[in-house]
């Protein structure tokens, strides 16, 4: 477990401002996933096998706690608005609702160990959240983003 920000450097169709709240409201992410393509060339009665192309995951999945105000809600579907609203067949360019963000993560110090800034993010989806007048409880969206590749810089 680490301890970790989770930088947006904007959230299109929402707020100035929100770009610093999703930081502080992101309770949980993951780490974006990535292999090697295998290329197998057989040579001589054998197969030997070659490091091929980096596949990324292309998804990932961010917790988001909500505030009093519906904050997180609204900026996320703004966002997705933003990119592509269906009720008014319209959009955006990629450049425009696609983001960089940068998943820092820090030791116990703090001291950051870890820079991955994860290029060309979206929201593709907003996960239901359960209202329940019967407990005391925080509401969370769990939010699927798409990218398109990552890099990792150590400290």
């Amino acid at each position: 477990e680490y301890n970790f920000d989770l930088f947006l450097v904007r959230v299109p169709g929402a707020g100035a401002q929100e770009f610093r709240n999703m930081t502080i409201k992101c309770q949980t992410t993951s780490m974006p996933g990535m292999q090697i393509d295998q290329v197998t060339v057989p040579l001589h009665g054998v197969e030997v096998n070659y490091a091929g192309r980096q596949i990324y995951s292309k998804q990932f999945t961010t917790t988001f706690i909500e505030t009093r105000d519906t904050g997180t809600r609204r900026a996320i579907r703004g966002w997705k608005e933003f990119a592509r609203n269906n009720i008014l067949n319209q959009g955006n360019y990629k450049i425009d609702y696609a983001v960089d963000m940068e998943l820092v993560l820090y030791d116990d110090i703090p001291n950051i160990i870890q820079r991955t800034v994860i290029r060309g993010a979206f929201p593709i989806n907003i996960d239901d959240s359960n209202l329940d007048g019967g407990n005391s409880a925080v509401i969370t969206y769990n939010v699927t983003f798409s990218y398109d590749f990552t890099e990792d810089f150590p400290s």
